[in-house]
C-alpha cells in the first residue's frame, strides 16, 4: 500500500473464506495446520505465536470467518481509510496471540487502538444490518469469482484484473502491481 497509495485507493472487500459447511472447530484442521506452519513461516517470513499454535493443539476454537468479517465491515463503515490497518491488527490478535475471531470482545480495544470509539463500534458490531453488509461483501466477492485467499485484484477503468491469488512477497506484489497500473483506464 505504502508504494501505491499515492497512484490508487485501496479497500478491504471480504470473501468469506471459512463459511458455512466450511466451518468447524479449529482441531479438525489442527494437524494440517501445524504441518504447513514451517513453511508458511519460512516463505513469509512471519512466524505466528505459540498461543495461536497452543490454540490449534487445543482444537476447540471454532473455525468461521463471520464474526471477523463482520467486525472489519463494522470498522469499514465507520472509519474506511484505517480498514486495512485494523484487519491486519486483528490478523496479529489471532495468529500472534491466538485470540479467539469469534470472540466480540476483542474487536473494541482493537478498534480503540486506531482511534475508534469503543462504544460507537460496539454498537454498529452488535446491529442486525452488519449481518446484511457482510452478505453483501460475501456476495461481491463471489460474483468477481475470487474463491481463494487472500487475493488482491484491481479495477481499472471497467475492467477487472485478479492480480494475486495466495501469498506474494512485497516485490512481487510491485511488479504485478505495476503491470495493472500501465493500463489506460480509457481503454479498459
Amino acid at each position: 500500500m505504502a508504494r501505491f497509495n499515492d497512484r490508487c485507493e485501496f479497500h478491504v472487500v471480504l470473501g468469506g473464506m471459512v463459511t458455512g459447511e466450511l466451518e468447524a472447530p479449529i482441531g479438525k484442521k489442527a494437524d494440517y495446520i501445524l504441518n504447513a506452519l514451517p513453511r508458511l513461516e519460512q516463505v513469509t517470513g512471519v512466524k505466528m505465536g505459540e498461543p495461536f499454535k497452543a490454540s490449534l493443539r487445543e482444537g476447540t476454537q471454532w473455525s468461521s470467518s463471520v464474526m471477523p468479517s463482520k467486525a472489519v465491515i463494522a470498522f469499514r463503515t465507520l472509519m474506511p481509510e484505517k480498514a486495512i490497518e485494523f484487519l491486519f491488527a486483528v490478523q496479529q490478535a489471532h495468529f500472534q496471540e491466538g485470540a479467539d475471531l469469534n470472540n466480540p470482545a476483542i474487536y473494541p480495544p482493537i478498534a480503540a487502538s486506531l482511534g475508534l470509539d469503543e462504544e460507537l463500534f460496539t454498537l454498529l458490531l452488535a446491529e442486525d444490518r452488519l449481518n446484511t453488509l457482510t452478505e453483501e461483501d460475501f456476495g461481491i466477492v463471489a460474483q468477481w469469482g475470487i474463491n481463494g485467499f487472500p487475493c488482491l485484484a484491481a479495477e481499472v477503468g471497467t475492467r477487472f484484473y485478479g492480480i494475486a491469488h495466495g501469498y506474494r512477497n512485497a516485490n512481487e506484489l510491485e511488479m504485478l502491481f505495476d503491470g495493472v497500473m500501465q493500463v489506460d483506464p480509457t481503454s479498459a
